[in-house]
């Protein structure tokens, strides 16, 4: 039996929000932005990720692949080193800041045959030139499926449901704790902000 490959996985969670109907659903990006400021004490690390598909062009033309585009924090929080590369920094999300892309291990070995010096290969991804900087090993696969990790600094300005506290697409925001038993304490210090967020914005 293969552990999961995380670090201290039982220190990660899931944050779901519940609506006045008692239904979870997951944070509105911008509601995962407030709650960055729960960061601190019990609560380690947060990280959101917008799910979707990017258009990549193969050797024999155009393809939809699975991608996410996450936040910096998304990486480290889960803690799971690349088999090759690296994984995003703060420079990759700047403002002009080239396109750069995290590459899964089955989407690795399926179009580029398992080459090691894939890292530095510009690819085509949504007509826009991006660059692999990494691959990460086999097993790695959160969310599942995942075929392109790309940094959300791509998308967050566009217009869409990034932009909308009414609209919950398909995304996931995670959190870490400093410990496994600290998810009480984590959770009181979210609801903190929840219930700022159930005031400031009751239509959502």
């Amino acid at each position: 039996i293969r552990s999961l490959p995380y670090r201290d996985p039982a220190s990660v969670a899931v944050v779901l929000e519940r609506t006045e109907q008692g239904n979870g659903r997951t944070p509105s990006y911008s509601a995962y932005k407030d709650y960055l400021g729960a960061v601190g004490g019990s609560v380690a690390s947060i990280s959101f990720m917008h799910g979707g598909s990017a258009s990549y062009r193969a050797s024999d033309g155009l393809e939809r692949v699975s991608a996410w585009w996450v936040t910096p924090t998304f990486f480290p929080l889960l803690g799971t080193a690349p088999r090759y590369g690296r994984t995003f920094t703060a420079d990759d999300e700047r403002p002009g800041a080239g396109a750069v892309a995290v590459i899964g291990y089955q989407f690795w070995r399926r179009q580029f045959g398992g080459d090691p010096g894939v890292v530095g290969r510009t690819i085509d991804v949504d007509s826009i030139p991006t660059t692999i900087i990494g691959v990460m090993p086999t097993g790695f696969d959160y969310p599942l499926g995942t075929q392109l990790w790309l940094p959300i600094s791509l998308v967050e300005s566009r217009p869409g449901p990034l932009q909308s506290r009414e609209v919950h697409v398909d995304s996931r925001t995670l959190i870490r704790m400093r410990t496994p038993h600290d998810s009480a304490a984590a959770a009181i210090k979210l609801n903190i902000t929840a219930s700022r967020l159930a005031r400031e914005y009751p239509a959502s």
